[in-house]
């Protein structure tokens, strides 16, 4: 079996989610969102919450990938992690 990569090591470009990429999304689902509450009509609010919740969610991935690099880097500089 594969050692498992870890986030740190991978090099900006290959990341499954980088900062561009992330910048990228969330920029689409401001957008979106907007595009969505402009139409000023039940249907196009009920669209635009879910794309809220799923810019919640982006939200929430992102922190959870900075977390895991930023506990990386603490374990290979012998930081005590919390």
């Amino acid at each position: 079996m594969k050692k498992a990569l870890r986030f740190s090591d991978i090099p900006t470009e290959k990341f499954p989610l980088n900062i561009a990429k992330y910048d990228q999304l969330s920029a689409e689902l401001y957008q979106a969102i907007v595009g969505f509450d402009r139409i000023r009509s039940a249907s196009g609010q009920s669209v635009c919450k879910e794309l809220g919740t799923a810019m919640y969610h982006l939200d929430c991935a992102w922190a959870l990938i900075l977390s895991i690099e930023d506990r990386e880097r603490r374990e290979d500089w012998g930081v005590p992690i919390d």
